[in-house]
């Protein structure tokens, strides 16, 4: 009876042991998490601008080349002898 009592306090001590360290991982990982998740904010609020800047550009690219092709079947229409 008396090595179960002692087995039994020997398994409290590992499990309350293997509790705090998980906690203390838990919370280290929640720490982390939220470091990450604020430096990301700011990185996605910047990219907002960024994203802006290359529609315009996609967009005066697109357009020029719409207008160089519609230059470029004009050009070959009215070389067709009517």
């Amino acid at each position: 009876m008396v090595e179960e009592k002692s087995t039994s306090t020997k398994l409290d001590i590992r499990l309350t042991t293997h509790e705090a360290i998980c906690a203390e991982r838990w919370k280290t990982t929640f720490n982390q998490l939220e470091g990450i998740e604020s430096r990301a904010a700011t990185r996605f609020t910047r990219l907002e601008g960024q994203i802006t800047r290359l529609e315009a550009i996609m967009i005066g690219v697109a357009a020029t080349g719409l207008m160089a092709g519609g230059g470029l079947l004009w050009s070959i229409l009215t070389m067709i002898p009517q």
